[in-house]
């Protein structure tokens, strides 16, 4: 019964961290966003690209952390129509990387969910959390980078420091969750890197109860080379292996 509580929560939180991605659209009006008159002056200054009226706008009160629709922060709105024009601009006027945002995650959250590493470097070098947890399910940017499938973004967290102890709700680490989703290679890259492969979660299960759970008649070349690395890299440290992890 508790794994498959664990289970819904997996679901809700792929839901919830990949749903940003398909929010998307030009979304050329920010009134239908913001309600705050200095905010929608703010995010017309971002849509024309006028960073002098963008810095007026903030010393004549306007908030650059302004909230709007199902929480969006000025910074994701930004991102979620693809603007990098003035992104710079926004977190020089103030914008904070860690502030509370769109359905409790961060923009360091959407931006690990982004085809390209564009936005989350420039939120690290802005003072971007690579640990944070959004307010729902207590998850990283590293957890929302794995669910997208953004490689190049799971690199750079770790290359920041993103650390894969990190545990949600449920207990899951980021090697668990690279488990449940079949991403043989970050299962291998994350057990190189140090990650814990004895570590469960709220159900008792170590990572090998997922990643072992598919038939390896169904895998590719890649993920069956690392599926036989993993299970060399368990033998070789004395880990007992899962029933199924046939070799």
């Amino acid at each position: 019964m508790l794994k498959w509580i664990v289970g819904i929560g997996v679901a809700f939180a792929t839901a919830m961290f990949v749903g940003f991605l398909f929010a998307g659209g030009s979304d050329a009006d920010p009134r239908e966003f913001f309600t705050d008159a200095s905010t929608v002056a703010l995010a017309k200054a971002m849509l024309e690209g006028d960073t002098e009226q963008m810095s007026r706008e903030v010393a004549n009160g306007a908030d650059p952390n302004a909230r709007g629709k199902d929480g969006m922060s000025l910074i994701e709105w930004e991102m979620r129509r693809g603007g990098k024009l003035v992104f710079r601009d926004l977190l020089r006027l103030g914008a904070d990387p860690n502030a509370p945002g769109w359905h409790g995650g961060t923009a360091m959250h959407a931006a690990a969910q982004d085809q390209s590493t564009y936005y989350l470097e420039l939120l690290i070098e802005g003072g971007g959390d690579v640990d944070i947890a959004d307010s729902r399910v207590k998850r990283s940017p590293l957890f929302a980078a794995l669910m997208a499938r953004r490689d190049d973004n799971v690199r750079v967290l770790l290359d920041h420091g993103a650390s894969l102890e990190f545990k949600d709700r449920e207990g899951v680490t980021p090697l668990q969750l690279a488990a449940r989703i079949n991403d043989f290679y970050h299962v291998w890259d994350f057990l190189q890197r140090g990650a814990d492969p004895l570590a469960t979660d709220a159900s008792g299960s170590t990572f090998q109860s997922y990643i072992f759970s598919s038939d390896p008649k169904m895998l590719n070349a890649a993920a069956l080379s690392d599926r036989n690395r993993i299970i060399g890299f368990l033998q070789s440290r004395g880990i007992p292996l899962d029933p199924r992890a046939r070799p």
